[in-house]
């Protein structure tokens, strides 16, 4: 369910002193605070220039031309306008003006709120500006997508723009939680890294991460147990002698005898590839809320 807002004036319409609609009369629109003239649109696309300047139909009403079909007064919307009423006939710039008033800012943001602000929903519904966060397309008429432009920041907007199709992607924000910009002032913290985490931590919007835990290798020292062995050899003694077939035979005594019992005294490292498993394994205590980005639209 979208909730709907009160409409402004979809026409402007000025009059004389007298409350009679100002048929001829000229509308400049100047820059806030100057007398450069700034540019205002026929419609929301921003395509179209209006005259400035602006020279008022029979009804009083804003139009391309004095003779034109009435439209609206569209401003950019991130700029602030100085508008100066005046009547048929007087000169650029006026030189008999009406009414003069300035710092008219075209930024119809709500209180608190910026373009491009996420917030977090228990319901998940779309409302006054705030839109969804699943990757989707919007169109590039959008007041947030206009700040963008005018901010000349297209080519850093991660999720990306096509303007063959006049679209922006919004940010997809299923099943991910936020992190701080690791660059966003002072020192990098360096808590996530990119040779770890896969992904750049300085860039807005960037996201990577897994609730798997990557494998690992375990190492588990083993003590090999030998329980102790002996060698046996002869140790030589003092000469004898004896007869046999005729000749005397000298000889040296030899006695059995053992080795001390000894230990190798081994030791084994062994590597197995261990994954952890069960639920929530490698993820931070997590409540799931809707996710939106305001878009003005």
């Amino acid at each position: 369910m979208t909730i709907a807002l009160l409409t402004p004036d979809a026409v402007q319409q000025f009059s004389d002193a007298n409350g009679t609609p100002l048929a001829g009369g000229k509308l400049f629109c100047y820059a806030a605070g100057t007398t450069t003239k700034q540019a205002v649109y026929t419609d929301v696309s921003a395509n179209t220039a209006l005259p400035n300047p602006i020279v008022l139909n029979a009804r009083g009403e804003v139009a391309a031309s004095s003779n034109g079909t009435s439209c609206g007064l569209w401003l950019y919307p991130t700029s602030a306008y100085k508008f100066v009423l005046a009547p048929a006939g007087d000169s650029d710039p006026p030189s008999s003006p009406i009414w003069t008033v300035d710092n008219i800012n075209s930024n119809q943001l709500p209180s608190g709120v910026q373009y491009g602000d996420f917030k977090n929903s228990a319901i998940g519904i779309e409302a006054s500006g705030w839109r969804l966060c699943y990757g989707q397309t919007r169109p590039q008429t959008d007041p947030f997508w206009q700040y963008i432009i005018a901010q000349a920041l297209q080519s850093s907007w991660k999720p990306g723009y096509n303007n063959l199709t006049n679209t922006y992607t919004m940010p997809d924000a299923r099943d991910l939680v936020f992190a701080g910009l690791d660059n966003m002032g002072g020192t990098p913290k360096g808590l996530i890294t990119q040779g770890v985490a896969g992904f750049n931590p300085a860039q807005l919007l960037n996201s990577g991460g897994d609730q798997n835990v990557a494998p690992h290798t375990i190492h588990t020292t083993v003590t090999i147990t030998d329980n102790g062995h002996t060698h046996p050899y002869l140790t030589v003694g003092g000469a004898g002698s004896t007869v046999q077939g005729g000749v005397n035979q000298i000889y040296n005594a030899q006695t059995p005898a053992t080795t001390t019992s000894a230990t190798t005294g081994i030791t084994a490292t062994a590597a197995s590839t261990d994954t952890a498993t069960g639920a929530g394994a490698n993820l931070q205590p997590t409540m799931m809320a809707a996710v939106l980005m305001y878009v003005g639209a």
